[in-house]
């Protein structure tokens, strides 16, 4: 594979031979997919497929969970994916960033059931999305463990251990509390949408936005209790019906 700046032709044309060797326009090494300009959109169609395949064939299981319990599945079986992407998205340009970021949270809402249209602010509260900033500590990570090889050295781990967005507890009934607050109005005549701020100021619902939701099961459930996370989900379940009664019982009156 001929690697070229990204708007260069190649000299060797793809399918001809060199020494009997194809010249190929993509080639997997290590687990990823690498093409002849290092975009990473290759690999990206991969994780795709890939991510597709594991949320069809985990559906019956994901309609039983948690939230969280998702979420942590997620972590697990779907990040990892791009996380062989990452490299190439250290010095890439802003538009293959961007592109990444859209996937992995595309991915992220539809492993665990949120609305297509959930804001970045309610994601940002449940899991960590900055592409260049994981990008860059996997590099930092990668070198320092190069130069340490190159040393003939042990490894030395400098510097704090990476803090992680701690998954909140969460029962599966929030995923829908988030999408209704995501869906049109009914009794608006699906001109707005049922927010927070939809319902408190026109129809006098007094219910949390999702981001503050979850900001206030945290703080009147919290986890230092020392609760048994079963009891804990029951608690946090009911406080989220509470809710959800609310505009349930008014998209009921509006139908």
């Amino acid at each position: 594979m001929e690697v070229v700046p990204r708007h260069s032709k190649p000299l060797f044309p793809i399918e001809s031979r060199i020494k009997d060797i194809p010249v190929v326009d993509s080639y997997r090494y290590l687990g990823v997919l690498f093409d002849n300009k290092l975009t990473g959109d290759k690999q990206i169609e991969f994780v795709n497929r890939k991510i597709h395949f594991l949320t069809s064939r985990l559906a019956p299981l994901l309609y039983k969970v948690s939230t969280d319990y998702k979420i942590n599945l997620w972590k697990t079986l779907i990040r990892p994916l791009f996380s062989y992407t990452l490299p190439l998205m250290a010095h890439n340009n802003c538009t293959r960033v961007a592109k990444l970021e859209r996937h992995l949270k595309f991915s992220f809402k539809k492993f665990v059931g949120l609305s297509i249209t959930t804001e970045d602010k309610v994601l940002k509260k449940l899991i960590d999305f900055n592409v260049i900033k994981l990008a860059k500590e996997q590099e930092h990570c990668a070198l320092n463990k190069w130069r340490q090889r190159l040393l003939r050295a042990p490894l030395i781990e400098k510097g704090e251990k990476k803090k992680e967005v701690c998954t909140p507890l969460l029962p599966k009934v929030f995923t829908r509390y988030n999408n209704i607050q995501k869906s049109r109005s009914k009794h608006c005549n699906y001109s707005c949408i049922n927010s927070a701020e939809h319902l408190k100021k026109v129809h006098n619902l007094p219910v949390p936005p999702t981001t503050i939701l979850i900001e206030e099961l945290e703080r009147d459930f919290p986890r230092s209790s020392k609760k048994p996370r079963p009891l804990l989900l029951k608690e946090r379940e009911g406080r989220i019906y509470c809710y959800l009664s609310l505009i349930l019982r008014h998209i009921s009156l509006c139908i």
